[in-house]
């Protein structure tokens, strides 16, 4: 479907590019009185598309979500006008995409592949039988307007990086992994959405 797989006869093309910034301390939101600059590399997708799958029950209350972030801009560079993207959301109520993606998939098992960020709940996973690669992720409040002047970074995250293979103990769960409470700024709590997307794999003896 468009938008999810790209036409074979669109000439697309990747552009990288070197640009100077200065360095701004985030807290007082200004130049440090001895300057400094840095480098930093950009990409550019032209007549490209990226997407992401939602699995939700009530896509009514993520449409505006996603508008909003299309029209505010998405990334650390939002505010010098990068990030900037077209949003299109195409609803699958049939399931036909994730249907076909199934279709060649073991339809119940406890090992899952993992193609999300990942951080297990309590007793949810068999360690000693998963395939695992672990990493340490930070990144920060995205809403810098509306945290203007304050600390933007998150706290060091240790999650399950895409492509583990994990075991799981119960197979019957809706989801997994959650949605942590890693740090409150401003009087509002900052979340870290961790549940991943899982596809079931087969197991061969």
């Amino acid at each position: 479907p468009k938008g999810i797989i790209a036409d074979k006869k669109i000439k697309s093309g990747i552009k990288k590019y070197v640009s100077q910034k200065n360095v701004i301390d985030r807290v007082s939101m200004s130049v440090s009185e001895d300057g400094g600059t840095f480098y930093e590399d950009e990409i550019y997708l032209k007549d490209s598309n990226l997407y992401f799958l939602i699995q939700t029950d009530n896509m009514k209350k993520l449409r505006p979500v996603i508008k909003y972030i299309a029209e505010k801009g998405f990334g650390a560079n939002k505010s010098t006008g990068r990030g900037q993207f077209e949003a299109e959301i195409i609803e699958d109520s049939k399931n036909k995409f994730l249907k076909e993606i199934r279709d060649n998939l073991a339809k119940n098992s406890n090992l899952k592949v993992n193609i999300g960020k990942y951080i297990p709940s309590k007793n949810e996973v068999e360690y000693e039988e998963s395939m695992y690669e672990l990493e340490v992720f930070r990144s920060k409040i995205e809403d810098r307007d509306e945290f203007r002047g304050a600390n933007l970074d998150k706290p060091r995250i240790t999650q399950i990086k895409e492509g583990s293979v994990i075991k799981v103990k119960d197979n019957n769960k809706k989801y997994y992994g959650g949605i942590y409470n890693i740090k409150k700024e401003s009087e509002q709590n900052i979340y870290h959405y961790a549940v991943p997307f899982f596809l079931n794999m087969m197991e061969v003896e």
